[in-house]
């Protein structure tokens, strides 16, 4: 009984795919005959029974490689007499393969006319007619007016498309007598036995040693299919999980930015993405499901494998953006960097929408709606980003002309304080006096910035003020003794000598101009240097006794005559 179900199971294998093209047929680079609607008709029919020689090969020898090769070749031949040209590329393997199960089923089913009354390509030519369909039905051979098979009869697209259609119709009708295809076993017919039996590793005897519950159909596929289904899609999900929540462990405490935090980070939609083709390929491939089931899970797949590979690429985009920047020539919180960063993810992202648009094309999606909702939706999100766009254009100009770094003391709008970081759409700024500001890059574009880093020196300008009465040597004496002070002192530039001059009478002091330069511009050490000056001033002036001035008003009273009024002390009465 096993070897019964074995050498019935063989007859499926017609339709695998495998990677092996040849056949040993004794021409087997020989393509089916469809030169003529006669020719195709016969063509498909021929392919069908010579599938039963082959079952007999394996009742004694096996299922070898040899028979892989010759039943790969017959589904090569078979699939050449439809036009799959409407199918998805991406769905054209196995919707090809179903189609030569339901046409089978269906050519088997139906009335056929003699071959000499199918008209051959002479009888269309003379008739000047392109087009046949078989008495009774819908079922139109074709010839194709384009593309690379022009000229050659094929099953049209519409019946390619129709077949599940015409199938239901005939389901329940016997074989005809002398059809290519015969009842097989308690399984039915062909397409029962295609989409309710294993393939694959899944072995025959296993299966036909289930209770009868398990081998019941629903929807065209017996319970063990969809339980095996079922485990192997929960099987696929506990090993991504497994492996997200091993990565997150991983990468937990790494900061945002390391190399290998990145590159760790790859692995989750490159495990996800292998392991949805393995669940795919062992579902179809082993465990065989069809019909619109297939199409289903066959669409979910093909859009998650498409969901982690855009994943993938972007994160790949990432670590490579990651990798550039920590080159030392580049800081990792300056504008280059977040210039690599939005070059990586803008190449990561393209790639990412060119895999999604073949991806979508292979499922027969087309594109043209999709382009034009993306052109329109484009346009409302620049309108909407403007703001967005504005402060990134404001940082390419910042990139260019290099205004200030990170690290660099600078004063914008009233601000004083260290560049912490540029970014591409803001430059953080940590003030002197400890808060954070951020400032968008299109406002640092366009206002006035000093630099207060990229000084050469620090200039300080001083007046000192010492009393009126100062007599004329002693104000030249401290001329000169700030003069000696300064001279030669300490970071002091030869382009640029001190100055020091008696330059103003003020209301209530003569004020002395004290101007010297820093070098280089390090605020704290001439912060000290400063100090220094001002104790030998102090010093100097006490030993040649020259006096500061301190502010001081003098107030003036007249009579209207203008005499000098007359004070007359009160006697105090107690003195009386």
């Amino acid at each position: 009984m096993k070897n019964f179900f074995l050498y019935l199971f063989i007859l499926p294998v017609l339709f695998l795919n495998t990677s092996d093209l040849a056949a040993s047929a004794k021409y087997p680079l020989e393509a089916a005959n469809t030169s003529s609607p006669r020719a195709t008709l016969k063509s498909f029919q021929n392919i069908t029974r010579k599938v039963l020689p082959i079952m007999g090969k394996v009742r004694t020898s096996g299922y070898t490689g040899e028979i892989t090769r010759q039943l790969q070749d017959f589904r090569i031949q078979a699939m050449r007499c439809l036009d799959l040209s409407q199918v998805p590329e991406g769905l054209r393997r196995h919707i090809g393969q179903e189609s030569i199960v339901l046409l089978a089923e269906v050519l088997s089913r139906i009335e056929l006319p003699p071959y000499h009354e199918i008209p051959d390509d002479n009888v269309m030519e003379s008739k000047g007619i392109s087009r046949w369909r078989i008495p009774h039905t819908e079922i139109t051979i074709a010839r194709i007016e384009e593309g690379s098979r022009r000229g050659e009869y094929l099953f049209t697209a519409e019946t390619v498309a129709r077949l599940r259609e015409f199938f239901s119709r005939v389901r329940d009708l016997p074989y005809r007598p002398g059809a290519s295809l015969k009842k097989i076993g308690p399984a039915g017919g062909l397409y029962e036995y295609y989409s309710s039996s294993p393939r694959g590793v899944v072995p025959v005897g296993l299966i036909e040693s289930l209770p009868s519950w398990a081998k019941t159909v629903y929807f065209d596929h017996a319970l063990w299919q969809w339980i095996g289904i079922i485990l192997t899609l929960l099987i696929g999900f506990l090993v991504i999980a497994l492996i997200h929540v091993l990565i997150r462990w991983f990468t937990k405490g790494r900061e945002k930015g390391d190399i290998w935090r990145s590159m760790i980070r790859l692995i989750v939609p490159l495990a996800a993405g292998i392991m949805v083709s393995i669940v795919d390929n062992f579902i179809w491939e082993h465990i065989g499901i069809s019909g619109k089931v297939y199409d289903v899970t066959e669409i979910i797949f093909r859009a998650l494998w498409l969901i982690f590979a855009m994943w993938f690429v972007v994160a790949l985009g990432g670590f490579v953006a990651d990798a550039v920047i920590t080159s030392p020539r580049i800081d990792p919180k300056g504008l280059h960097a977040g210039l690599t960063r939005l070059i990586c993810n803008l190449i990561a992202l393209l790639i990412a929408a060119i895999i999604l648009f073949s991806g979508l094309s292979q499922l027969g999606i087309s594109l043209v709606p999709l382009l034009t909702g993306l052109g329109v939706g484009g346009f409302a999100v620049a309108l909407a980003a403007r703001p967005t766009i504005a402060n990134l254009i404001g940082g390419l100009m910042i990139l260019a002309d290099r205004p200030y770094r990170v690290g660099q003391r600078v004063v914008v709008r009233g601000y004083d304080g260290i560049v912490q970081q540029i970014g591409l759409r803001s430059t953080k700024i940590r003030l002197l006096r400890g808060p954070q500001v951020t400032i968008p890059n299109e406002e640092m574009a366009i206002t006035e910035i000093e630099n207060v880093a990229r000084r050469q020196y620090i200039r300080r300008s001083s007046n000192i003020a010492i009393e009126y009465n100062t007599p004329p040597e002693k104000v030249e004496k401290a001329v000169d003794i700030i003069r000696d002070i300064l001279k030669d002192h300490e970071g002091v530039d030869p382009k640029r000598p001190p100055r020091v001059y008696f330059t103003e009478f003020n209301p209530d002091s003569l004020n002395i101009s004290m101007m010297y330069w820093y070098h280089p511009a390090k605020l704290w050490k001439s912060r000290a240097f400063s100090q220094t000056i001002n104790l030998r001033i102090m010093r100097e002036f006490r030993k040649e006794g020259i006096k500061f001035a301190y502010p001081t008003t003098t107030t003036y009273l007249a009579q209207e005559d203008k005499h000098s009024l007359q004070f007359t002390p009160i006697k105090d009465a107690s003195s009386s």
